[in-house]
């Protein structure tokens, strides 16, 4: 072989290996890269499934509280039957039980709208953090919390009341005579399940009761909303580790094909 057509070869092959320097840097950057996307969803899958259980436990606390105020409602039902035929004994006395459960249910009205308001802006948070990282963790953090000790603090409100009523019961039905009147037995069950709509106080336009459902559709649309973003991020890292195994693979081939190339002109 002449002189030449050696150094041709020699040539071609060195363009070659170059080529092969040239793809195999461009595929060493783009592995780079889907491996930084697929440790950026990581994280926010991790993140997200965080959230998704705390929602699961804000959904399953809502529910407890929607039964809790079910249970009081039938207390109060049947402490409303048995009132009409019990006598006005201790007016007094009962008074002033009456403006404990009536400031209570004042409070209660006032905290779950309160609560109301707090959802709300945890779940645009929350639905906010699942398409942008960068809002801060410790926001979302204080948020669930306070959405937490919200639900907490109706639930307490209505744990006082429900020992308000159950109190009531027992003593009319005691040696004591302890009587509520018909009257303000019903307006407590008003206040529970009717709405009461001053034009001037947004806290009173709706019941207890339909303040305590929204609450638990709130919690199930936070929940079935974080579940969705949820699933997404999954699928969204599933699809990048998949690319980035492709990746990682063009690399290896590369890195084969490059070494082979090299090994070629050292042997000519």
């Amino acid at each position: 072989m002449s002189t030449k057509k050696t150094f041709g070869v020699v040539a071609a092959k060195k363009e070659q290996i170059s080529i092969l320097e040239s793809k195999l840097l461009t595929a060493q950057n783009t592995v780079k890269k889907r491996l930084a996307i697929v440790s950026a969803l990581t994280e926010k899958s991790v993140k997200i499934e965080t959230a998704l259980a705390e929602s699961d436990t804000a959904k399953n606390k809502a529910l407890q509280t929607k039964n809790l105020l079910d249970t009081v409602i039938r207390q109060v039902e049947e402490l409303l039957t048995n009132s009409k035929g019990v006598a006005l004994q201790t007016k007094e006395a009962t008074s002033k039980n009456n403006e404990v459960a009536v400031t209570i249910t004042a409070v209660t009205h006032k905290l779950i709208y309160t609560a109301e308001v707090v959802n709300k802006l945890s779940n645009l948070i929350i639905r906010e953090k699942a398409i942008n990282p960068l809002v801060s963790d410790e926001l979302v953090t204080l948020v669930t919390t306070v959405d937490k000790d919200a639900i907490n603090a109706v639930a307490l409100t209505l744990v006082t009341l429900k020992s308000i009523f159950t109190a009531q019961s027992t003593a009319m039905s005691s040696d004591t005579i302890v009587v509520l009147e018909n009257k303000q037995v019903a307006q407590l069950y008003e206040s529970l399940t009717t709405s009461q709509v001053p034009e001037k106080d947004e806290v009173f336009k709706k019941n207890i009761k339909q303040c305590i459902d929204q609450t638990y559709e709130n919690a199930l649309t936070l929940y079935a909303g974080t579940l969705a973003a949820s699933t997404d991020v999954a699928k969204q890292l599933h699809h990048a580790k998949a690319d980035l195994d492709v990746a990682e693979t063009n690399v290896s081939s590369l890195q084969a094909k490059l070494a082979a190339a090299q090994a070629a002109i050292l042997a000519s």
